[in-house]
């Protein structure tokens, strides 16, 4: 099952073990699909678990960049530069939770008594990752 990303060879392509499938024939499949993104072989068993968080994922970091920039926009940004500052602060943040923990990294970025610790603590109280968690558990009711 593959995600939007694909369309700029960025994709996450989750599936389960070849059984049974001639080693070869496997190899080349496996060459296909990383063309398009990161590989990921699950057990049957997890596939939809990861459906629920990579291929919906996109709509949710859209949303999440929709209501970013335009938090800014309203702040006075332009809303077309709100946009770009958001998605490329979002890539870079990507490329950082390639070699960081997502802990510490909003450690780093929030010092006790910041500004950035105090977003935090209003998407905190605003239920932000309640919201997520709901998303994940609704998007699974469906797959299953």
């Amino acid at each position: 099952m593959p995600n939007q990303p694909v369309e700029v060879r960025r994709g996450v392509i989750c599936h389960p073990p070849p059984l049974g499938m001639d080693p070869e024939l496997a190899e080349r499949l496996h060459a296909l699909l990383e063309l398009l993104g990161e590989r990921v072989e699950l057990p049957e068993a997890e596939i939809d678990a990861a459906m629920a968080v990579m291929s919906c994922s996109p709509a949710y970091a859209a949303l999440f960049a929709e209501a970013l920039a335009g938090a800014g926009a309203r702040e006075g940004l332009d809303p077309v530069m709100s946009l770009r500052l958001v998605v490329s602060t979002l890539a870079g943040t990507a490329e950082l939770l390639r070699r960081r923990d997502p802990a510490a990294l909003r450690a780093a970025v929030a010092p006790p008594g910041g500004a950035t610790e105090a977003g935090l603590q209003a998407l905190a109280a605003g239920g932000f990752s309640a919201a997520v968690e709901a998303a994940v558990a609704a998007s699974l009711e469906r797959f299953r």
